[in-house]
C-alpha cells in the first residue's frame, strides 16, 4: 500500500500526493484499477495517434491491476513516478496523467517525462 511519501534515501523524502488550487496529483494502487481502465477507455482515440499498439487485454481492469502494481514497486525502486491527475472539485474521475521515467541518480540527475490529459 502507498502512504503519503517514500523515503528515497537518508533525509530525502517524496511525497506522493501533491495539491494545488485545482488538482490533486498522486500515485496510485492497484484499487483504481477500474478508474484507470475507465480513463483509457474514455480516451482510446485520443491517445491511439501518439501511443503504441495495445495488448488485446489492455483495456480491462485486470490488466490496470497489474501495471498499477508495478508501477507501486518502481516508484519504491526509485525507477519511476506515474502522478494521476484529479479535478479537486469531482475527486473521483481521473483526468490526466504525468510520468517520469528512467530516472537515473548520480551526478547528473535526470529522467524522461511524459503526460496524458483526458480529451475532455
Amino acid at each position: 500500500m502507498i502512504t503519503n511519501f517514500i523515503y528515497l534515501r537518508k533525509g530525502v523524502i517524496m511525497q506522493l500526493v501533491y495539491t494545488t488550487s485545482r488538482l490533486i496529483l498522486k500515485t496510485l494502487d492497484s484499487s483504481y484499477a477500474d478508474r484507470v481502465c475507465q480513463f483509457y477507455k474514455n480516451n482510446k482515440s485520443h491517445f491511439e495517434p501518439w501511443e503504441p499498439k495495445r495488448v488485446d487485454n489492455f483495456y480491462t481492469p485486470d490488466f490496470h491491476k497489474i501495471s498499477l502494481k508495478y508501477e507501486e514497486n518502481s516508484i519504491a525502486n526509485y525507477h519511476m513516478l506515474r502522478l494521476w491527475l484529479f479535478n479537486k472539485y469531482d475527486p473521483s474521475t481521473i483526468i490526466g496523467c504525468i510520468s517520469f521515467s528512467d530516472m537515473k541518480k548520480g551526478a547528473l540527475l535526470n529522467c524522461g517525462l511524459s503526460y496524458k490529459i483526458d480529451k475532455d
